[in-house]
């Protein structure tokens, strides 16, 4: 009997795996002698190896940081090519937290200004609103330097995301899967 099995076409480096040789070779198939008495029935395993290509399209996501360390786990290789990308993380991750506090900051300086504003406001002409007006240009100094922290925290971001999205261009890398096991 004679069986064609479909050839990988396109892609370099398939081959049948076994002591299995084809009888002869197509530019789309394989074709596979089976010798089978008559009235009987007989099985063909056909195994085949070759490379496999996994692409992955990395952006500036902080769910891709757990992708990438159990990659490293899986390919040593990998850790010294996904360091910069990880290191970038990082970064960018740290800045975003303190950026968080930052912001947490000025929301409590606005609120505590905005307080001391009305009791200046309900108090206007006695002698306890000396001591509010005091502590709304302090408040008003505490909003002005969290919104500088801030917007300073901002263009920090900016540049650490330039400069993941700079370390993930520059990623590529091969390995070989069968090494790696």
């Amino acid at each position: 009997m004679l069986i064609e099995h479909p050839r990988h076409t396109g892609t370099e480096g398939w081959t049948l795996e076994g002591d299995l040789k084809p009888a002869e070779t197509t530019p789309n198939a394989y074709r596979l002698r089976l010798r089978v008495p008559a009235h009987s029935t007989a099985k063909l395993k056909v195994r085949e190896h070759g490379p496999q290509l996994t692409t992955v399209n990395l952006k500036n996501q902080p769910e891709q940081r757990e992708f990438l360390l159990e990659l490293v786990k899986q390919v040593p290789d990998a850790q010294k090519q996904l360091q910069p990308v990880l290191d970038a993380q990082s970064a960018v991750a740290d800045i975003d937290e303190q950026i968080a506090k930052s912001k947490a900051a000025e929301q409590t300086a606005a609120a505590d200004e905005a307080r001391f504003r009305e009791n200046v406001t309900a108090l206007k002409g006695s002698e306890g609103a000396k001591r509010f007006v005091d502590e709304l240009n302090q408040a008003e100094d505490q909003l002005q330097v969290a919104r500088k922290q801030t917007a300073d925290l901002e263009q920090h971001r900016a540049f650490a995301a330039a400069k993941l999205d700079q370390a993930i261009a520059n990623l590529s890398f091969d390995w070989n899967e069968s090494e790696t096991k």
